[in-house]
């Protein structure tokens, strides 16, 4: 049985055939505690929470994006909830490694199972450039249906070469070729039009970012795996 590729694997082959890539990145994420954990909690939270979880669950939609629905026309508001939503999680413990390198990243990523490890998209060529990689998080449920939508939408955004991914509960995509931080900005700006088939929220963080970044480490007990090349 054909072992299946990872997010590693898929950087490393990337790097592998791209002789312009001299260093890429990776770091970690502080694990933030969920909104109903953070304090502040009382029974107006409490009904918003309860309400955006029913929306969540009734259509499929990011949780943010369901909250946020529960605002709608509502007399009375929670101001902690709004302001939860420009919490930002900043990257932290940046680690580079030059395209060679690839054994010590192996080693690396082996060491860190237990983080939130994510490559970044941000890539330090051999001419001294900073250029990116493209990168995706969707957020449509995985299923055999939806991977079709996945790869259309891809082909929308021009995003022909590549790997496809599935994440735990939904897709990642991983571009080959490398882009300009202004096309990554144009990039990201049409990909959100596409949500939430493709995360929302997930891209105005990556703005904030300046840079994109991908989950390298386990969701809901897997790695990511790559499930098609994207000719």
């Amino acid at each position: 049985m054909m072992q299946l590729m990872t997010t590693i694997d898929v950087i490393q082959q990337i790097s592998r055939l791209n002789e312009q890539i001299y260093e890429i990145n990776f770091h970690e994420f502080p694990r933030s505690p969920l909104l109903q954990e953070r304090g502040g909690f009382d029974e107006l939270e409490k009904e918003h929470f309860a309400k955006a979880i029913t929306i969540r669950e009734e259509y499929n939609l990011p949780f943010w994006d369901s909250i946020m629905l529960t605002f709608f026309s509502k007399e009375k508001t929670s101001d902690f909830i709004l302001a939860s939503a420009l919490n930002h999680n900043n990257k932290i413990n940046l680690v580079s490694f030059q395209r060679q390198d690839f054994s010590l990243i192996k080693e690396f990523a082996d060491r860190k199972l237990e983080s939130n490890l994510a490559f970044n998209s941000r890539i330090i060529t051999i001419s001294g450039e900073t250029k990116h990689l493209p990168l995706l998080d969707f957020h449509i449920p995985q299923n055999d249906k939806n991977k079709i939508i996945v790869q259309k939408v891809l082909k929308q955004l021009n995003l022909e070469k590549g790997f496809l991914l599935e994440s735990g509960k939904s897709y990642h995509y991983i571009g080959e070729e490398l882009i300009t931080y202004e096309e990554l900005i144009t990039l990201l700006s049409k990909a959100l039009l596409f949500a939430p088939i493709i995360d929302r929220a997930w891209i105005a963080h990556q703005l904030l970012e300046r840079s994109c970044s991908l989950r390298v480490s386990k969701k809901n007990g897997v790695f990511p795996t790559v499930i098609k090349k994207i000719l």
